[in-house]
């Protein structure tokens, strides 16, 4: 490990000689003036009190993953857990909260997978292809994405300011890892569209430790995704979107026809996704109505034969509109109805929330929101947020802010949850009939934007859940209620400097403290993470990044440590013309061995060659 650290260190020392070498546009020189995550529509970064963070197209590139999950880990406040390599079960969680508590939205349409217990997002299956920026917002965002949103993260699709633009992509690498992406796209006074297809195909590697086989367990991915926008006049759009992604993963410890233990093992999962909206825009006024039908086909297989098979459907209709009451002042108002149903159940949701925004005195900010939702077996929930921010006098030396944010929310058990309980004969989750889970938390910051090119962010987070539901992890019976409160506390510090024209360096740490209702520390909860970030520029055609990740002090179930570990990922960048790239990418260097979920193996040592042409 000592070893390993020291090459770690050395990598960095490496980059930082480069400081002085030619000049270009480095992966961290972005600008962020304008997000629109907080809020559901475009705001100015600066006056906003919530935590976020943004990943460019630039940055998605530069450090060459094919998932969504691997591009998302090295961000502040968020920690992953997977059962193995690509396509395997992953949970992204926000601030030490569960993963099924980030919602996952692609051009402001809901991902989620109503087949799964909790209705969560299938971050498995989702590829980096495509993808032109993502925004990550961090704490509870109950009152403007719903009651159970922990946090969100949102990716907006490339899009295309020419009349005709695309790109193709190719790569070949380890574990007989192929992958093929194509995009094309066009924008005009008419309108815009974009498409993308993507094939992933690799071998893999055995997941599990207890396979001794020593076979492959492998995945496939085949992601379409379309989305565009017909202008009828200045004011009035019609816009659509249709994804779909299929995705085939092998895997160990499963059980046969005859209940016995076996490692041939697969999965499918089939989603698919459209929607459609009408949207009104001027000055002043903004409208938009959207329909969008979610369809998950899931089937399991164990020694070649069909295990276990679901589907689940999620309708959901959605306004979200503002209104510009002056240069100081908006309000949006949003409504939205949806209903979720599997095989034998369904539950229909309505919700209708309002967000006020204006400016108190001069640079001071403040948001508040208020929701309120009803669903048909639960009853209704009232659900609020309140944010600010002020902005001190700006001096030749750059720009002080200080930001705070309040949040509450909830979540009902899914209908998949009190189904299980409804069937279940044995143990204390047997017929248990299931309450609602609540959830509030704060965060605290300041941020300071320096004249000299670089930015630096403190923040203070506390968050809790009472009454948590929970999978009974003793007898197996089902799903139980925690009596008590849940906490999750913290520290994230957030560094980036462009130290010249040709290096930028970023570096952030979470410090994570978490406590179940028990007092126990939360599972797969790591109490300090830290990624470091260096970007350079060797010649004007050839870029260079290296990425440095510690995660240390996690536990499973049983109360099993986890590994710490140290991982550092190479990519390199040389441009043959404007056109066309070529990259090589070196994942986890110096082959370190951990497990993110215990019993459960990652990838070690990894290369990819590849070429990208666009036109």
């Amino acid at each position: 490990m000592t070893s390993k650290f020291t090459h770690t260190l050395l990598s960095a020392a490496v980059a930082l000689g480069f400081a002085n070498l030619s000049s270009a546009e480095t992966e961290g020189s972005k600008k962020i003036e304008e997000v629109i995550v907080s809020s559901r529509l475009p705001d100015n970064a600066l006056r906003l009190g919530t935590s976020f963070s943004v990943i460019t197209e630039q940055e998605i590139q530069a450090r060459g993953h094919d998932s969504l999950t691997d591009v998302l880990i090295t961000e502040p406040g968020l920690g992953v857990s997977r059962t193995g390599g690509n396509g395997s079960t992953t949970a992204i969680r926000i601030r030490g909260e569960e993963g099924f508590r980030t919602q996952l939205r692609i051009d402001g349409v809901l991902i989620a997978d109503p087949t799964a217990p909790q209705i969560s997002p299938l971050f498995e299956d989702v590829t980096s292809a495509g993808i032109e920026r993502i925004e990550i917002l961090r704490g509870p965002q109950g009152v403007i994405y719903g009651g159970d949103a922990g946090g969100v993260i949102s990716v907006t699709s490339k899009r295309y300011e020419d009349s005709l633009g695309g790109s193709l992509d190719v790569k070949v690498g380890s574990d007989e890892l192929r992958r093929v992406t194509g995009n094309v796209g066009g924008s005009s006074d008419q309108g815009h569209f974009f498409a993308s297809y993507s094939n992933f195909d690799v071998d893999g590697f055995n997941v599990t430790e207890n396979d001794l086989s020593g076979e492959d367990d492998g995945y496939e991915n085949e992601t379409f995704h379309i989305n565009g926008q017909y202008n009828v006049t200045e004011q009035v759009s019609v816009s659509g979107l249709y994804r779909k992604h299929e995705g085939e993963n092998q895997f160990d410890n499963c059980f046969n026809a005859v209940f016995a233990s076996t490692n041939n093992c697969r999965s499918e999962n089939d989603l698919e996704i459209a929607s459609v909206a009408v949207n009104y825009e001027t000055e002043v006024i903004t409208q938009r109505l959207s329909y969008s039908k979610t369809d998950v086909v899931r089937d399991s297989f164990s020694d070649a034969a069909l295990s276990f098979g679901s589907e689940g459907e999620i309708d959901q209709v959605e306004y979200l509109g503002s209104y510009q009451l002056d240069e100081a002042q908006r309000i949006i108002v949003g409504a939205e109805w949806r209903e979720e149903s599997d095989s034998t159940n369904e539950r229909n949701q309505q919700a209708v929330f309002v967000n006020y925004q204006t400016e108190l005195l001069s640079d001071w900010f403040a948001d508040v929101s208020a929701r309120y939702d009803d669903t048909d077996d639960f009853g209704s929930f009232d659900n609020y947020r309140v944010a600010t921010s002020y902005l001190f006098p700006q001096s030749s030396q750059g720009q002080l802010k200080f930001k705070a944010n309040y949040g509450t929310g909830f979540r009902v058990p899914s209908i998949f949850e009190q189904s299980f309980n409804n069937n279940s004969t044995f143990g204390p989750a047997a017929g248990l009939q299931l309450s609602e889970e609540t959830s509030e938390g704060y965060d605290v910051g300041i941020e300071w934007i320096s004249a000299n090119d670089w930015h630096v962010t403190l923040t203070w987070f506390d968050q809790d859940i009472d009454d948590a539901i929970t999978f009974d992890l003793v007898s197996f019976s089902g799903y139980v209620q925690e009596v008590g409160t849940s906490n999750s506390q913290g520290v994230e510090f957030e560094f980036d400097w462009l130290v010249s024209d040709a290096l930028n360096v970023g570096f952030n740490y979470t410090y994570n403290d978490t406590e179940d209702s028990n007092g126990g520390q939360r599972l797969r909860r790591p109490e300090n993470i830290a990624n470091l970030t260096l970007a350079y520029d060797l010649l004007s055609n050839l870029r260079v990044n290296a990425v440095v990740r510690s995660v240390r002090d996690a536990i499973d179930i049983g109360g099993v440590d986890l590994d710490d570990y140290e991982t550092v990922d190479l990519t390199v960048n040389y441009s043959l013309s404007p056109d066309f790239d070529v990259y090589a990418n070196a994942y986890n260097v110096f082959d370190e061995d951990y497990q993110e979920v215990n019993g459960f193996n990652n990838a070690g040592q990894t290369f990819t060659v590849g070429g990208r042409y666009q036109f």
